[in-house]
């Protein structure tokens, strides 16, 4: 009776354990003239590679950018995250692409200047902005992107 009674606690845990990751229901390419394939080991010259996965109607979209590995996915798409700004965009036009950039969101994601021109028009007076979450105060974009990290103070532990 204490055997059974010690795999339904061991079960109970292991099912709390499990984790939905989710399924990829698609694989492509931004990109004007290269279209995905699956034997594609690399992401091709001015292409970024882009996975959706989704879970119940939640969808987070994964990118790997021009001559990066397409690598299996290691981590849970769908833990939560911290949005590194209230808005984006750029500053001398006011335009807006906020939207457009969170639905790109996803765990290790690298938001990059090469997917926010792909929203943007650029000229001359170009200044590409984000509104820091915490101060409200403008931050010029880096040119090494900004990274999309785990908000671990939300984070269920186990």
């Amino acid at each position: 009776m204490c055997i059974f009674r010690l795999l339904r606690i061991m079960n109970q845990y292991l099912e709390e354990c499990r984790v939905d990751r989710g399924y990829i229901t698609r694989k492509y390419l931004l990109s004007d003239y290269e279209e995905y394939d699956e034997s594609m080991t690399h992401v091709p010259e001015d292409c970024i590679y882009v996975e959706e996965w989704v879970k119940g109607t939640e969808i987070r979209r994964r990118l790997v950018y021009e001559g990066d590995e397409i690598t299996p996915f290691i981590g849970n798409p769908f833990d939560p995250v911290r949005l590194p700004w209230r808005w984006i965009g750029d500053a001398s036009t006011d335009v807006d692409i906020t939207q457009a950039v969170n639905r790109y969101i996803m765990p290790g994601n690298v938001i990059q200047l090469d997917l926010l021109l792909r929203f943007l028009r650029t000229h001359a007076d170009m200044k590409i902005v984000y509104a820091d979450p915490t101060s409200g105060q403008d931050v010029l974009f880096p040119n090494e992107g900004v990274r999309i990290e785990v908000d671990g103070s939300t984070r269920k532990s186990v």
